[in-house]
């Protein structure tokens, strides 16, 4: 009898992890990737980058994603979301985007959120750090994925070296 119970039992353990693993997988299969931009520009400009997501089905049901930037190059001038809401003052040099679909936002690049930066006068490398808070997908199960980081790099553009002029030709006498 103790060998039919450890017969019986172990195929149910093992068809009990499978189960487990497979849906791991979907939660954790409904975003490829989670990032945000990167661009560069001269002192003083302004630059757009946005923070984006690659879902896959079932895709994303909500999220709640931090960005934080080196205020002492940058300025966040704005911070919208076509599908959900930006704070841009959550703390200090810190914007957050949240938002929520309860059947999911459509498979494919998701535009999360659109942040614009006014560069200061200092020429560097202004690092953006996202931060996932909440990733799940429509069911509340959540998402893990490795968020992507970006930068602003300030540089001065180099200045154009002057084209020389062909030497004016003389008419031989």
């Amino acid at each position: 009898m103790v060998k039919t119970l450890k017969s019986v039992w172990l195929p149910v353990a093992v068809a009990a992890a499978v189960a487990v693993a497979l849906v791991a997988t979907v939660a954790s299969a409904a975003v490829s990737s989670l990032g945000i931009g990167s661009a560069t520009t001269a002192p003083g400009g302004t630059v757009v980058v946005n923070v984006t997501a690659e879902a896959t089905s079932p895709s994303i049901g909500a999220y709640t994603i931090d960005v934080t930037y080196d205020d002492s190059l940058v300025t966040l001038s704005s911070c919208t979301s076509a599908i959900g809401l930006c704070n841009p003052a959550y703390a200090d040099a810190t914007a957050r985007l949240v938002g929520a679909a309860p059947s999911g936002f459509p498979v494919g690049t998701i535009v999360i959120g659109t942040l614009t930066f006014q560069a200061g006068q200092t020429v560097g490398v202004a690092d953006l750090d996202v931060a996932i808070d909440q990733l799940t997908d429509p069911e509340g199960a959540d998402i893990s994925v490795t968020a992507g980081d970006g930068t602003i790099t300030i540089a001065v553009p180099p200045t154009p070296s002057p084209t020389p002029s062909p030497a004016p030709v003389t008419p031989a006498p």
